[in-house]
């Protein structure tokens, strides 16, 4: 066995940019649990159908809750800026994640990424965090809207009891 393949590779990143990409991370996971929940709801799905849509890539979820919307125009204010915001938004997670990372001649921390024929630094994580957390907050505020739709009986959510997401409304807690 060569030296090169024995233990574990080096990380060119220090910890706080390697927890910039775990935040950028669980903010894309939260913006599409809570968008596959919107969508759910939209459709009125129940729980393993919902688990399916869980299976979708992101943008195929964005696709799906813009056609749902026809049947819901006062919702689409509240979904534009995710429409038209979340590849670029998704963009440089994507990067920072799937970038070879190394060090520079002065040992700072670059990436390369073939696909993309692109090269990047730290600033690239943080960006990524930057634009996740935006991301989530979008899809946050149109959860939101669906579950005060949930609360005043346009759309059925899932049972109190039953698997999903909840949310506070100011007319109590609704579920997904």
């Amino acid at each position: 066995m060569s030296e090169f393949a024995e233990g574990a590779p080096e990380i060119a990143l220090n910890d706080q940019s390697l927890a910039h990409l775990g935040r950028a991370a669980l903010y894309e996971g939260f913006a599409k649990t809570a968008l596959t929940l919107c969508l759910k709801a939209l459709k009125g799905l129940n729980h393993e159908q919902w688990v399916r849509l869980e299976r979708m890539h992101f943008k195929d979820i964005v696709k799906a809750i813009d056609q749902e919307l026809v049947r819901f125009p006062l919702l689409r204010p509240y979904f534009e800026g995710i429409k038209e915001n979340h590849e670029r938004w998704r963009e440089r997670r994507n990067f920072s994640i799937h970038a070879s990372w190394g060090t520079d001649t002065r040992g700072k921390p670059v990436a390369n990424c073939y696909r993309r024929k692109t090269l990047g630094d730290e600033n690239d994580v943080v960006g990524a965090a930057n634009d996740c957390f935006w991301l989530a907050k979008e899809a946050r505020t149109f959860q939101y809207q669906i579950a005060l739709l949930i609360a005043d009986g346009s759309l059925t959510g899932g049972g109190a009891k039953g698997p999903g997401g909840k949310m506070r409304t100011p007319t109590g807690t609704v579920s997904f």
